[in-house]
């Protein structure tokens, strides 16, 4: 998850910094970043969905409400990734010079649902041990 969260964050946060300077090297860059993390970020939820339904911690008080949460708040992360791939797909790459804006904006917010997601993960396996069996 951690690259992949690096890969969709920075890159949605440098292509959206590109935009909006007219850095247009600093948008591609930012764009191809957004387009590796995308992959990433849907295979990680689907793996995610794979280890929920093995993970020790479960079933305990608690963690259920939290689990389904981060779960809900992935989907809206990933989808919106994708979304955001094939609107620039739709536009053989391009956002319309009218749109670059809401697109840029639209960037920074998915790059922050997504930190929620991840920190609502970390609070799964440090606050709550989800997917932590104890030793010995």
């Amino acid at each position: 998850m951690h690259f992949a969260l690096a890969f969709a964050v920075s890159g949605a946060l440098t292509e959206a910094v590109g935009i909006l300077l007219g850095r247009e090297r600093v948008e591609r860059f930012g764009g191809t970043l957004v387009l590796l993390g995308t992959a990433a970020v849907v295979l990680a939820v689907a793996t995610g969905y794979l280890a929920a339904n093995t993970a020790p911690g479960l079933g305990a008080s608690g963690p259920e409400a939290a689990l389904a949460l981060h779960e809900r708040m992935a989907l809206i992360g990933a989808g919106s990734l994708l979304l955001l791939v094939v609107w620039k797909g739709m536009g053989g790459g391009r956002i319309a010079p009218g749109l670059r804006g809401v697109y840029a904006l639209t960037l920074i917010a998915v790059a922050v649902v997504l930190l929620w997601t991840a920190l609502l993960g970390g609070s799964l396996v440090y606050e709550l041990g989800v997917g932590v069996t104890a030793p010995g």
